[in-house]
């Protein structure tokens, strides 16, 4: 793995557009996977990417800063784990919003408000509800 060692501190504005870079290419590949086994799998990743492409970035910024105030220097290495931690934090969220009932997240629908939608007059309004949150919770 190639480091990148630096002794310029990134700003958040900066770590912001960094960390949202890599997960533009994190969905990215992960969207098409998952479409290769199933078209829903797909769908579903494209909504969670939705979701995820807003935001301050204020977390990966945190771990960024005070992983260069301890002396860390690989900007490569400490973005990666900052992005792990983004999305790790995006998992907690839908999760939220499925015990919460929440229909909208930062301004967009929650991924169980998408599927139940979805399952709308299909399935009675228990089942649409049930099979939301089970999306959700995928």
């Amino acid at each position: 793995m190639k480091t990148a060692k630096s002794d310029t501190l990134l700003n958040p504005a900066q770590v912001k557009d960094a960390i949202d870079s890599r997960m533009r290419g994190f969905f990215a590949a992960k969207i098409k996977e998952a479409a290769e086994l199933d078209p829903l799998y797909g769908e579903m990743l494209e909504a969670v990417a939705d979701i995820a492409s807003d935001g301050k970035r204020l977390r990966p910024y945190l771990a960024y800063a005070s992983y260069r105030a301890h002396g860390g220097t690989d900007d490569e290495l400490i973005l990666d784990v900052a992005l792990s931690q983004e999305l790790y934090h995006l998992f907690l969220l839908i999760h939220d919003d499925v015990m919460d009932r929440d229909d909208v997240r930062h301004g967009h629908p929650t991924i169980n408000a998408i599927y139940r939608r979805k399952a709308g007059n299909q399935m009675s309004p228990g089942e649409a509800l049930h099979y939301g949150e089970s999306l959700a919770v995928v």
